[in-house]
């Protein structure tokens, strides 16, 4: 088995639906996902904070209904994941298993009795903010003297009492210290690299890693080449790979996961690493992993079992 635990799958699918498809998954993700062995992925919606609030708000029904669509109109090749074992039992049926969530939360404002909604609908996984500053906490590009709000602080306890995993991939480093204040069951960053070999904001410096590692979380590797590497011709798999070997030394191999945020399906040059753009290339990433003396025990703690472990730990 092999999760990615970081998709944008539904970006794509709301983008196609509007355009008339009704079976994207199947027609544009299955085979990729199935040549790289892609078994599971964490697929949050995203809804882009930065446009006027009717817009925002307009943008995220359509998200929530052409997700709710194209789970039905797959449900033959696709399952919604909602514990560790769903995923065992999609696996074994052949299917992809999708755990659903919110890449940020920036179109509920303060009213976070929304979130027993998501619940309801299927949602085990959550991120405060993509970036900005909201009504519940400050992200990688807000204000750095901003942190969690009262409303993000009763949130996060409701996300924690609830069961589902909190993803501090995109909050800035005061929202992160201040959620780890609260915190007592493992987290995980999603999809986010070390902040030493790349020292972009959206990186996790080594303290924020040792955490993770503290609280039994996990960081899943991040493909997005503007986080692996700042100088253009070094964006390669190998320098990927660099950020994994690091992670471990710091957090070592129970904790770490592949979070690859893969935009293939969109045209911007700049979204993709040289050589490791599409689920596609994932054998031969593995390779690689081989190559610098990775076990196949190593490889699946990597691939499934660390992200199993937290899954269990909050859902069962």
């Amino acid at each position: 088995m092999l999760f990615d635990i970081h998709s944008d799958l539904f970006m794509d699918v709301d983008n196609r639906r509007a355009g008339g498809s009704r079976s994207a998954i199947s027609e544009n993700h299955s085979e990729r996902l199935k040549e790289g062995g892609v078994t599971g992925m964490f697929a949050p919606l995203f809804i882009n904070p930065y446009q006027k609030e009717e817009l925002l708000h307009k943008k995220a029904r359509s998200m929530f209904l052409n997700m709710s669509a194209e789970l039905n109109d797959n449900r033959q090749i696709v399952a919604v994941a909602k514990c560790a074992q769903d995923f065992l039992d999609a696996a074994q049926e052949g299917k992809l298993a999708l755990m659903l969530g919110s890449e940020g939360l920036c179109y509920i404002g303060e009213e976070i009795a929304l979130i027993e909604v998501f619940y309801q609908l299927g949602m085990r996984e959550v991120s405060l903010t993509w970036n900005e500053d909201n009504a519940l906490a400050s992200g990688a590009k807000g204000d750095p003297g901003r942190g969690l709000t009262q409303a993000g602080a009763a949130l996060v306890r409701r996300v924690e009492e609830l069961g589902m995993i909190l993803d501090v991939s995109h909050i800035n480093e005061k929202s992160f210290w201040d959620i780890a204040k609260i915190v007592k069951e493992p987290i995980m960053a999603s999809h986010s690299n070390s902040y030493t070999l790349c020292p972009h904001p959206r990186n996790l410096k080594d303290d924020q890693l040792a955490f993770i590692r503290e609280i039994g979380g996990v960081v899943g590797l991040n493909a997005y080449p503007e986080f692996v590497q700042q100088e253009q011709p070094l964006w390669n798999m190998e320098r990927l790979v660099d950020h994994m070997d690091y992670m471990i030394e710091k957090m070592g191999i129970d904790h770490v996961a592949l979070g690859f945020d893969f935009a293939d399906y969109m045209d911007e040059e700049d979204a993709h690493l040289s050589d490791f753009y599409s689920a596609r290339h994932i054998p031969k990433l593995l390779e690689i992993f081989r190559r610098r003396g990775y076990t196949q025990a190593d490889l699946d703690k990597i691939t499934h079992e660390n992200i199993l472990r937290v899954i269990r730990a909050r859902m069962g």
